[in-house]
C-alpha cells in the first residue's frame, strides 16, 4: 500500500492509472461493502482509493471523479475523519480482496 501526498485534483485525475478507482464520498454512492462482496471472486489487481480533505469533497469534485471513472462509495451513515476513513477502506480491501 502506498499513501501519496495531497495533489492538484485535475492533474491527479488526468494521470490516474488503470487501477480500480474508488472515491470515498459523503454525498452518497453505493455501499463500499456491497462493492467488495460483489467483486470478491474477481478482485482487481490494483486499487486507487481517494479520501477527501477535512470537510469533504465538494459536489463539483464528486462530478469530476465520476467523469474520470471513479465509483463513489459510502462507508455508512457516519462520516469518518480522513485518517480513519483511509484506514477503514484499506482494511476492508485487504479483508475482501486480499490486495
Amino acid at each position: 500500500m502506498a499513501v501519496y501526498p495531497p495533489q492538484d485534483l485535475k492533474a491527479f485525475l488526468a494521470a490516474a492509472d488503470g487501477a480500480e478507482k474508488i472515491l470515498l464520498s459523503e454525498h452518497g454512492g453505493r455501499s463500499f461493502g456491497d462493492l467488495l462482496v460483489e467483486r470478491r471472486s474477481s478482485p482487481p489487481p490494483s486499487v486507487l482509493v481517494c479520501v477527501g480533505p477535512e470537510g469533504g469533497w465538494t459536489k463539483a469534485e464528486d462530478r469530476l471523479f465520476g467523469r474520470s471513472g471513479f465509483t463513489a462509495v459510502s462507508l455508512g451513515r457516519r462520516i469518518l475523519k480522513v485518517d480513519t476513513a483511509a484506514l477503514a477502506a484499506a482494511a476492508m480491501i485487504a479483508q475482501f480482496w486480499g490486495t
